[in-house]
């Protein structure tokens, strides 16, 4: 069942759970509702490509009964229920689980499903051992991410994502297996804690790609975690850190053998999922605000980040990724 700015209608058949399309311009009109049965019968993966701000300015609800399973919904997530617990799987081990697109528009949409669920708590991981996430998908960029124009669209769609999980009244907590590069950073950041192995790897390669990571989901989080000398340290060099170098900087909150991953992400689940809910959203809420307020005077920030996106340098860099080769920078 759907309800609608205090409107229910039973849009649910078969264990199908259909999704309400609400045009921005009806939202602009003012208009909470449907327009026609057959926007009615569209799935919002890859249909809305609305941020979190639409989804609150038109006051859609989602309150889905009938033991639905978001799983049956999307491609490149898994998501599984324990208990107070709900676990979102990044499933694409086949490019060691690369965040593409289609995953972040997943992703929002699976968080914003959770918050409207009676779960507790909230755990992101990836599929596999390998990596937790490898960082954006690459191969993607030649069409999805080519020119200033397309990389401010695909920062607003990753940037709805990572939204929503630091809106998140509910604890989040990033279980990291292995490589966490560049998105997978800025993904594990969003989170509230950090959960790593003895041999997750971590590193934000922009400068090896002529690209800029992005301001305020990406070198304002970090900045805020580690302090502005490791930031730098992570975001000039490139390099690899390994796990005890991230825990020393604050990268991430405990550092536990690979073998014991599994039992400890549960075991600091249940121990959030028996706390007092909310004093856990009072708490969040503050650490939000106390972090939020961004300096002013970044308009020249931004433009140069945008100029990233319009250098030969970015083509460069995504060339020589693809081709497996290293790049010649020439600062143009």
């Amino acid at each position: 069942m759907l309800r609608i700015s205090g409107i229910t209608a039973p849009w649910a058949q078969s264990g199908v759970v259909v999704y309400p399309i609400v045009a921005r311009a009806a939202c602009n009109a003012r208009i909470c509702g449907l327009r026609g049965d057959q926007r009615s019968q569209m799935k919002v993966h890859g249909a809305c490509r609305d941020d979190v701000r639409f989804w609150r300015c038109v006051r859609v609800h989602l309150i889905l009964l009938g033991g639905y399973s978001m799983a049956q919904n999307f491609e490149h997530l898994h998501c599984a229920e324990e208990g107070a617990v709900l676990w979102i799987k990044i499933n694409r081990p086949d490019c060691r689980n690369a965040l593409s697109l289609q995953t972040w528009r997943e992703l929002r949409d699976a968080v914003l499903w959770a918050g409207q669920q009676a779960f507790r708590v909230l755990v992101i991981t990836g599929s596999g051992d390998e990596a937790f996430v490898s960082g954006a998908d690459i191969r993607e960029f030649p069409a999805a991410r080519a020119n200033p124009e397309q990389a401010l669209e695909y920062d607003r769609i990753s940037h709805a994502a990572l939204l929503a999980i630091t809106e998140l009244e509910r604890p989040v907590i990033a279980r990291i297996n292995g490589l966490c590069f560049g998105g997978g950073v800025a993904l594990a950041l969003a989170c509230d804690i950090r959960l790593a192995t003895t041999e997750s790897r971590f590193c934000i390669p922009a400068v090896r790609l002529g690209l800029s990571y992005p301001l305020a989901t990406g070198i304002a989080p970090l900045v805020r975690t580690v302090g502005p000398s490791a930031a730098a340290d992570l975001l000039l060099s490139g390099r690899i850190v390994d796990a005890t170098e991230a825990f020393a900087m604050g990268l991430v909150s405990r550092v536990v053998p690979t073998e014991e991953l599994d039992s400890e992400t549960r075991a600091y689940a249940t121990r959030l999922a028996e706390a007092a809910p909310l004093t856990l959203a009072a708490h969040k809420a503050a650490i939000r605000a106390l972090m939020a307020e961004l300096p002013s005077g970044l308009a020249g920030v931004e433009e140069k980040i945008r100029r990233c996106f319009a250098s030969e340098d970015y083509r460069e860099g995504v060339d020589a990724f693809l081709q497996k080769r290293k790049p010649n920078f020439r600062g143009r």
